[in-house]
């Protein structure tokens, strides 16, 4: 299987095989449930470098299509090892964060041309008992 990038995917290679990684819904729930933080801290610890919410992060995008042989944050490592160490596995997980802040991003047409929705007057409303003068 290979990584598909419109579902925030990416491949990590070890042993000569495609290893898919992808942070879904959950994925995120279950590591969540894990280690009882919310994503965003574990998030700040990969970005201030914790090699240990970086395993996790990655156990948790094997589990999706690799549930079956990385079981443990253990095997989780073990791949990384074989993957090319803390190097790899760090700048693996930053792209793999930054597809998914692109990911989930609301499309261009919601957003384009909107800043704020228009306010209505105040005291025009039908409950209202202020009205606006008219002019003579």
């Amino acid at each position: 299987m290979s990584a598909n990038r419109e579902r925030g995917e990416l491949d990590l290679m070890a042993d000569g095989k495609a290893f898919t990684l992808r942070l879904g819904v959950n994925a995120i729930c279950q590591l969540e449930t894990l280690v009882d933080r919310p994503f965003d801290q574990i998030l700040t610890g990969v970005r201030q470098g914790s090699m240990r919410e970086a395993r996790l992060l990655l156990w948790a995008a094997l589990q999706p299509y690799h549930s079956d042989t990385i079981r443990t944050v253990d095997d989780a490592g073990d791949l990384m090892d074989r993957a090319g160490g803390t190097a790899v596995l760090i700048a693996k997980m930053t792209v793999l964060i930054g597809r998914l802040v692109e990911i989930n991003q609301p499309p261009e047409e919601f957003t384009a041309g909107q800043a704020d929705p228009p306010q209505a007057q105040v005291g025009t409303g039908e409950a209202s008992s202020l009205r606006l003068a008219e002019s003579a």
